[in-house]
């Protein structure tokens, strides 16, 4: 079984998945990515980002600061704030998109959306994603939706 394969063994309720390409759109549209994982992460995500780049080379991302965290989490921050957060304890702020499961659970996922985007031209291309769910965006219903699911 390959990579691709897995990905559609993962059962995620919907409102995970939407959480999870909120994250992936939002990861394309930063600049400056600062990541925060767990040790069998920090390598996956390195490549990620190098994939990324690969794929859509309009995308101006550059990585600093990666550290390996002895967490269950990976938190991204964009261009300096705190705005994704894989697995772990809901965070405080509603800055922050939370998708909350495990990381085995929603990597591949979260990976797959992200490589798909690019591909797709994302955030330079016209109707590749609905743009309405980033204007409508409401993390606070996001979570709600994600509790009552599990």
């Amino acid at each position: 079984m390959t990579e691709v394969d897995d990905v559609f063994c993962v059962s995620l309720p919907p409102c995970h998945i939407s959480s999870i390409r909120e994250c992936s759109r939002r990861l394309l549209n930063g600049t400056l990515i600062q990541y925060y994982a767990p040790e069998n992460y920090v390598d996956k995500f390195h490549k990620l980002l190098l994939s990324l780049s690969d794929l859509n080379p309009a995308l101006a991302m550059t990585s600093e600061d990666n550290l390996t965290s002895g967490s269950d989490q990976i938190l991204i921050l964009i261009d300096g704030t705190s705005s994704i957060q894989l697995g772990g304890v809901e965070p405080d702020e509603l800055t922050t998109c939370w998708v909350k499961a495990k990381l085995d659970d929603m990597w591949l996922i979260f990976k797959k959306n992200c490589i798909d985007l690019a591909i797709a031209g994302y955030p330079g291309c016209e109707g590749c994603v609905d743009d309405n769910l980033s204007r409508n965006w409401s993390e606070m219903l996001s979570r709600t939706s994600m509790k009552n699911a599990t």
